[in-house]
């Protein structure tokens, strides 16, 4: 073996070793660790979580084989993406040809029927529905058939100060919902991106 080789050599071992080396020491790092102690007790309820919410479902008396047909529709540009069961009770997209994520369908409707909100606010004579984003329609509709033919509508609104929640109508439009944002910014992505290759 000559000297260059040799050399060659030593300096890929050092490297070796330097990139061992920095990889132990921030390994080591507190807080870079994935594992749990078992003393340890986890800073979040899931049950506090979920109990901050009540789901659209219970107030509307629904549940994901009581659905039908899903409607998800944008006011403003018109563009809409509908699910509905066939003979079978499969879900299809009628107005979308090619082949549906069966699972993103599911996924939508179980979205539908949770549809979580925090509280509500009490529509009054004098409550400006413009003030939360209802133009008169809203940004974004819901608009949900049943197996016995009735139907609901959710429409949404602006978000709220805070941007966690958006605000929502249903129905009668007594009350305004303040709806948890995740599920309904989902719902927007499957309209915008209806889940059909």
């Amino acid at each position: 073996m000559n000297r260059r080789t040799l050399f060659i050599l030593l300096i890929a071992f050092v490297a070796l070793i330097a990139v061992a080396l920095f990889q132990t020491r921030q390994s080591s790092a507190p807080g870079s660790e994935a594992t749990l102690a078992p003393s340890v007790r986890p800073t979040i309820d899931v049950a506090q979580v979920i109990n901050a919410y009540t789901f659209m479902g219970q107030t509307l008396g629904m549940n994901v084989d009581d659905i039908t047909a899903v409607r998800l529709r944008d006011p403003v540009t018109k563009k809409t993406f509908a699910l509905s069961r066939d003979s079978n009770g499969n879900w299809t997209a009628p107005d979308n040809p090619g082949m549906l994520d069966l699972t993103i369908a599911e996924n939508i409707v179980k979205t539908v029927v949770l549809l979580p909100y925090e509280s509500t606010i009490e529509v009054k004579p004098d409550t400006l529905l413009s003030d939360f984003g209802f133009r008169p329609d809203g940004v974004f509709s819901i608009e949900i058939l049943l197996r016995d033919n009735k139907t609901h509508a959710v429409s949404i609104g602006d978000l709220n100060t805070t941007s966690v929640s958006y605000y929502g109508l249903v129905d009668d439009k007594k009350v305004i919902y303040v709806m948890e944002r995740r599920a309904i910014d989902y719902l927007w992505v499957q309209l915008q991106n209806p889940p059909v290759s």
